[in-house]
């Protein structure tokens, strides 16, 4: 079965009960890993159950290709239903899973962690047609569908939420809907019996309460801060950050920068130009931001842009080391703000 939009959300509310197997998949990494969690809950109450829970890579599984039929078919020691999670979707785990599912009719379940899968994808093609079987798509949610999502699940929690602060969300949480779902959840807890939450409040629980936010990442290296911009990195991608969610964040960065720089260029006084930025821009950032202008000329914000949107279309192929990518292409413009 291929879920759509509109099915999704009761799947994830509620597996239905002649599914015994899910793929989630797809380029937005944080919102796999959190759809994966969601639905493994529903299977299992501890994840962390030795006796219950399967983890595997693909090629551990792959090293013995019959475990995956026998863990399927498998009782567990203390009763209830096992979960086998797999990472990974490489395509020689096609005919183990044909043979694990051909006639089941356990009560086990399955889920494979993928990363972006084209449609030929073998595993993709088996959890879409497979009648106990089902398959999630990721996609990387742009600001035009989370300045929907995000009044939509701040209104669930009985609070409304103001247009500029939509606007400040959608550009900060750009790329990583993973992230999305536990940000407002902590601003929702943040705004305590408020009913109304502002931009202040968003500004203030989204980004100064982290020890690091995306857009700061991009303001070292904005700023030719090589060393503090590895530290944050390296601390992003441990933190499961993606790094498409970095780059997204990057070029909208940059492309505030061209905009205000375009138009101090044409004539507009800087003041103006700022006051055109929406979500405007938080009193805190506007040292940076200013010095950011001074130093980047048009044509390098230009290809900074240019760059930052190359790397995000390689991380999307497979093959290509994401994290690398974005790392190297975040570097190479700190070199260019140090020139």
């Amino acid at each position: 079965m291929k879920l759509t939009y509109k099915n999704t959300d009761a799947f994830l509310k509620e597996i239905p009960s002649d599914i015994k197997g899910v793929l989630v998949y797809g380029p937005d990494e944080g919102q796999v890993r959190e759809k994966v969690r969601i639905l493994a809950k529903q299977i299992v109450e501890d994840l962390n159950d030795p006796f219950n829970v399967v983890d595997l890579t693909s090629g551990e599984a792959l090293d013995n290709p019959a475990r995956i039929s026998d863990e399927m078919n498998s009782f567990s020691m203390m009763g209830g239903r096992k979960l086998m999670k797999i990472n990974g979707a490489d395509k020689g785990l096609k005919s183990p899973i044909e043979s694990a599912f051909d006639g089941y009719d356990g009560n086990n379940f399955l889920i494979i962690e993928g990363r972006d899968l084209n449609p030929s994808s073998p595993i993709r093609k088996i959890f879409e047609s497979g009648k106990n079987l089902a398959a999630l798509a990721c996609y990387v949610q742009d600001e035009k569908s989370l300045s929907y999502a995000i009044p939509q699940a701040i209104s669930k929690a009985g609070k409304m939420i103001d247009r500029d602060a939509v606007q400040y969300l959608s550009s900060c949480l750009v790329g990583d809907s993973g992230s999305v779902s536990s940000q407002l959840d902590k601003l929702i807890i943040y705004a305590g019996d408020e009913r109304q939450i502002t931009l202040e409040d968003a500004k203030a629980c989204v980004v100064d309460s982290s020890d690091i936010s995306l857009e700061r990442i991009v303001q070292k290296a904005a700023s030719g801060n090589m060393m503090a911009l590895e530290k944050d990195l390296l601390k992003s991608f441990d933190e499961g950050i993606s790094a498409v969610a970095i780059l997204r964040v990057s070029q909208n960065y940059f492309k505030k920068l061209h905009l205000v720089k375009s138009q101090i260029e044409e004539g507009t006084n800087t003041d103006t130009a700022l006051k055109s930025l929406r979500p405007p821009l938080f009193f805190k950032d506007k040292p940076v931001f200013m010095g950011h202008l001074n130093k980047w000329s048009s044509k390098k914000i230009m290809s900074a842009i240019n760059g930052l949107i190359k790397a995000e279309t390689l991380c999307k192929k497979t093959g290509y080391p994401a994290e690398t990518v974005c790392s190297h292409t975040l570097h190479s413009i700190a070199k260019i703000a140090k020139r």
